[in-house]
């Protein structure tokens, strides 16, 4: 994201919202597909997207590679929408989602162990 800032030379608003509008919009398909009521539980996506853009602005300001950004970007919005899709179909699999959820969290420790921090 820092380096997106420079090249495309735009203001952190701009960028925030071109990557939390998709993201939110993506994230009421997924929660309406899976048979929410949008205007019964809109906590529970709109948390997710606050969860997305905190964890967007953080990462703006790691000095690390665009591809270690991306990476765990991916990561958390894959743990939000398991959790979400999951609490969307009224049950939680408890095993399931620990297993993915270390996973998960194992691949983005070893990748900030093993990133080149500029």
């Amino acid at each position: 994201a820092q380096s997106l800032v420079v090249y495309i030379n735009t203001s952190l608003g701009v960028l925030l919202l071109g990557f939390v509008l998709p993201m939110s919009i993506i994230l009421i398909i997924w929660c309406s597909m899976s048979g929410w009521g949008l205007v019964l539980k809109w906590w529970y996506w709109l948390t997710g997207v606050i969860i997305l853009g905190e964890i967007f602005i953080l990462l703006m300001w790691w000095p690390t590679s665009f591809y270690v950004t991306g990476l765990i970007l991916a990561s958390t919005y894959a743990i939000i929408s398991l959790i979400l899709r999951q609490e969307a179909q009224g049950f939680v699999n408890r095993r399931m989602l620990a297993r993915e959820l270390v996973s998960l969290i194992s691949v983005i420790i070893i990748t900030l162990l093993t990133a080149s921090w500029v």
